[in-house]
């Protein structure tokens, strides 16, 4: 991790295609704006 807290790299793993929007949207949209690659796995 970096200074700030955010990953290098993070995966977000849910069985339905729209739980990620239910769950973890707003940490994914504030750590790819600061540059961490995101890899969703449905």
């Amino acid at each position: 991790m970096e200074e700030n807290n955010v990953p290098e790299s993070a995966m977000v793993i849910v069985a339905h295609p729209d739980d990620a929007e239910f769950t973890v949207a707003g940490t994914v949209a504030v750590w790819t704006k600061v540059g961490c690659r995101v890899t969703y796995v449905i």
